[in-house]
């Protein structure tokens, strides 16, 4: 068994109701699992958050670390004192369009990623633990319609950092949502991110049961050691996505699940 799991990425890994990464670490006990994703944060975050994990907890072989990448056209940045969350690039609301026009270039972003998953290799394997690489979307994608690099304008970075990329299993949306274009959710659900919002949105991250339906189908085959989904975790997942599904008129995160600002007080408030 385990000693301890240690799992890192964006709202795929740590979100207002549970992940991949809680329905594993339900079968650890609550002083052994280690939930270091964070909404809206990209690639570099991650890696960082997994150095500093390692400053201060020393991984070793007894343990299990996941990584489930993010969308590389992201900008993470630690300004007073926390890292700033934005997003999807082109999509946010943080930067202003002015600073992305003359400061965000996708092939560098590319290549700030590519860094990131070789450096995360590369530590890892000194370590001796065991780790696995998942995705949130196809490392090629980076929103919710525009397959990028088609015509193979980057290829080159890609040919450069294949042998880490192809460490990479199948992403969630790929693996949970079908063909492409991917990232909508078959079966959405409807949410209100805080109160103050005028307007609920039909949201399209994975809900419980489907983040089950991953880890029973690509990360627990791929496991070294026997790790049992336990019956009573399943049905804390099914409970879950009943009431995200039955939630009239719509699933409000701060009310009906866990806020984000409790998630990452539980996790994320002793670190830098």
């Amino acid at each position: 068994m385990y000693k301890r799991f240690f799992a890192f990425g964006c709202s795929f890994t740590n979100f207002c109701w549970p992940t991949w990464a809680d329905v594993i670490g339900k079968e650890f006990e609550e002083k052994n699992y280690h939930n270091y994703g964070l909404c809206a944060t990209g690639n570099e975050f991650a890696f960082h958050r997994l150095t500093e994990t390692h400053a201060r907890y020393n991984i070793d072989h007894d343990d299990l670390v996941i990584i489930c990448w993010s969308n590389f056209a992201r900008e993470d940045r630690y300004l007073k004192g926390a890292w700033k969350n934005a997003g999807n690039i082109f999509t946010q609301s943080v930067y202003p369009e002015k600073w992305v026009q003359e400061w965000f270039d996708l092939r560098g972003a590319l290549l700030k990623t590519s860094g990131a998953i070789a450096g995360a290799t590369h530590l890892l394997d000194s370590t001796g633990c065991e780790y696995h690489f998942t995705s949130m979307m196809p490392m090629r994608q980076i929103n919710q319609q525009d397959i990028i690099f088609s015509d193979l304008k980057y290829q080159d970075i890609f040919y450069v950092y294949k042998k880490y990329y192809d460490k990479i299993k199948i992403s969630m949306v790929e693996q949970l949502y079908g063909s492409l274009p991917v990232c909508r959710n078959p079966r959405p659900a409807t949410i209100k991110y805080k109160e103050e919002h005028k307007e609920s949105y039909l949201d399209h991250h994975p809900t419980p049961i489907q983040h089950l339906k991953y880890v029973e189908d690509i990360i627990l085959p791929s496991l070294s050691q026997p790790l049992i989904i336990s019956k009573d975790t399943k049905l804390w997942a099914q409970d879950w996505d009943d009431r995200i599904h039955n939630a009239r008129p719509y699933f409000k995160c701060s009310v009906d699940g866990w806020s984000f600002e409790y998630k990452y007080k539980k996790h994320h408030g002793h670190l830098c």
